[in-house]
């Protein structure tokens, strides 16, 4: 039940995902490659876009308590070189 219960949150978290990148998509059509829009529509767009930006940070931030600290730190660190 409990396995059940994970993968449906986490395909629900995946299509947060996915609606995120298609709304940026169609934004940056409308504002950068020139598609025809309509203001009000993208608007929507934009709001749907933060609606979805706040979905998906909300999952990486519960991901992150579920990583060990030993392991989040490799990554940070990893992160920090890259810079």
């Amino acid at each position: 039940m409990m396995r059940e219960s994970a993968i449906t949150t986490l395909k629900k978290r995946i299509g947060y995902l996915y609606a995120l990148f298609y709304v940026i998509m169609s934004i940056n059509s409308a504002l950068l490659g020139g598609a025809p829009h309509r203001e009000d529509t993208l608007k929507i767009l934009v709001e749907w876009g933060s609606h979805y930006a706040r979905e998906v940070e909300d999952c990486l931030d519960t991901l992150l308590f579920l990583i060990p600290d030993e392991e989040y730190e490799a990554v940070s660190e990893f992160m920090r070189e890259l810079r």
